[in-house]
């Protein structure tokens, strides 16, 4: 995580390079992941089946171990 003083500073380099090389600029936004927070966090639910999906296939190796 940034402080204000890092996000300033990164902010000013930003701008610097958009102004100086526009090219290199948008380059830089063509390689950008097209994620949005809410699609790249799971859900409550995903992380539900998630947990119960692993307790299920640890409990079947547990029983497969001991025959």
């Amino acid at each position: 995580m940034l402080n204000d003083r890092e996000r300033s500073t990164l902010n000013d380099i930003q701008r610097q390079i958009v102004t100086e090389d526009p090219d290199l600029a948008s380059s830089f936004r063509a390689l950008e992941p097209r994620r949005t927070r809410a699609a790249s966090a799971p859900t409550d639910e995903q992380l539900h089946r998630f947990y119960m999906i692993w307790i299920v296939i640890g409990v079947v190796c547990a029983v497969l171990i001991l025959l």
